[in-house]
């Protein structure tokens, strides 16, 4: 789903999917867009960009409000927001990335309480680097010796979230609630 849509729009292509499938269980959140660069060499448009008119803030929001309502209704459902490890950390050149994953982090954190009293789950996962296509556009010249070669393993990852969210399971094999 292309994030850069109106409130209204998500929500017609959330009614598509629900009519089609009749529910969502499971809500995989996994946004992201990235502005690469020192803080003083961007701009406030880059700042706009990177929280509001791309994916990683808006687009989270706005798929929550479009599923929430099914979502409560059946008193059921989780969503698993894709954070990244650097909302805690910081990383060097990508400050506004950083803090738009830092706002993702509040906003699943939060969520999760809010949401809770209907039967519903809010689950942060918060990877490092992973061998994807994602920051292609953006790669920072420090970057690109490691590109392609990163630790994360996208399919192994995909296999820990499953076992986290849908077997209970957290990552030292213990049940979760």
């Amino acid at each position: 789903m292309d994030q850069i849509l109106s409130q209204e729009e998500v929500d017609m292509q959330i009614q598509d999917v629900l009519s089609i499938y009749g529910f969502l269980e499971y809500a995989v959140l996994n946004v992201g867009y990235m502005i690469c660069g020192t803080i003083e060499e961007r701009s406030d448009a880059d700042v706009i960009s990177q929280f509001q008119i791309q994916t990683n803030v808006f687009g989270l929001l706005r798929l929550t409000r479009a599923l929430l309502p099914s979502m409560r209704a059946r008193r059921t459902g989780t969503f698993l927001n894709i954070g990244s490890v650097v909302s805690q950390i910081g990383s060097i050149g990508t400050v506004l990335y950083n803090a738009s994953k830092a706002a993702v982090r509040s906003f699943s954190l939060g969520l999760y309480n809010e949401i809770k009293q209907f039967g519903l789950r809010s689950t942060l996962i918060e990877p490092g680097y992973f061998r994807t296509e994602f920051d292609e556009q953006e790669i920072l010249e420090r970057e690109k010796e490691i590109h392609g070669r990163q630790p994360g393993d996208p399919d192994r990852a995909a296999r820990v979230m499953w076992e986290v969210v849908v077997e209970g399971k957290d990552q030292m094999g213990m049940t979760t609630s």
